[in-house]
C-alpha cells in the first residue's frame, strides 16, 4: 500500500474478536483488522530499541472490515481517537445490508 507516495507494510489480524451481527445476532462474523508499523522519528526508534515492546503495542489500525457469514452484513471501520480515554477506538464508517435483509433481529 502506498500512502502519498510512502509505501506502508500493512499487517492483518483475521478474527480477533468475538461479537455477534447486529443484523442478524448471530456469532458468524468474519473480521480483518489492518494495521501499519509506525516510527515518528529516530528518537523514538533508539527508545524502541532500548526497551523492546510488542508488536501490537507499535501497531496503528487503519481500517476494520466485518462480513456476517449468515446474514452476509458488511461494515466497514476506521480507527478514531477517543479524547476522553486518550485511546484509538473502532469507529464504524459505512454498513451494508445482506441480500433479504429483513430488518428484524434473528429474522
Amino acid at each position: 500500500m502506498t500512502t502519498n507516495g510512502n509505501p506502508q507494510q500493512l499487517t492483518c489480524r483475521v478474527n480477533a474478536r468475538a461479537n455477534s451481527c447486529e443484523g442478524c445476532g448471530q456469532m458468524a462474523l468474519i473480521t480483518l483488522e489492518w494495521y501499519s508499523q509506525v516510527l515518528m522519528a529516530p528518537a523514538q526508534l533508539a527508545r524502541i530499541t532500548a526497551n523492546p515492546q510488542s508488536e501490537q503495542e507499535l501497531a496503528v489500525g487503519k481500517e476494520m472490515f466485518t462480513l456476517c457469514l449468515h446474514c452476509l452484513r458488511r461494515e466497514r471501520y476506521i480507527a478514531a481517537w477517543d479524547s476522553v480515554t486518550k485511546l484509538p477506538n473502532w469507529a464504524r464508517v459505512e454498513t451494508q445490508p445482506g441480500p433479504g435483509h429483513t430488518g428484524v433481529v434473528g429474522a
